[in-house]
């Protein structure tokens, strides 16, 4: 993490990254450790506080900020199988149960941004 800080004159860049990387590693360990609600609420909570990045960071930057929580859902379950703490069944449940909490949430956002609901003008 401290590798990512780059002190530039009176400037210094990078802290989001470096602190971006120590929670993505205590997250990490809280799943492993079997924390898993304490591990989903801090990747809620970072994700909340990364979002506004998504639309001020250059491309590379917004493409890691979709990316990297893909792959870190796409990975857990696979980990739970091989570590033997769940059956192949209840991974492939898990995401068919979050992929439609997330079709759904998604259909609803399309339908409040086509009435113009989340538009912002009043």
């Amino acid at each position: 993490g401290a590798g990512a800080i780059i002190r530039e004159g009176l400037s210094v860049r990078g802290l989001t990254t470096a602190a971006t990387l120590w929670v993505v590693a205590a997250v990490g360990l809280a799943s492993g450790a079997g924390y898993y609600s304490v591990a989903v609420i801090t990747t809620a909570l970072v994700l909340l506080a990364l979002w506004p990045l998504l639309w001020q960071g250059n491309r590379s930057q917004q493409k890691a900020l979709r990316n990297i929580p893909t792959l870190f859902i796409a990975f857990i379950g696979p980990s739970r199988i091989y570590l033997g703490d769940h059956w192949a069944t209840d991974v492939l449940g898990g995401y068919l149960l979050g992929g439609s909490w997330l079709a759904l949430l998604f259909r609803v956002y399309l339908a409040l941004k086509n009435n113009g609901v989340l538009t912002g003008k009043s």
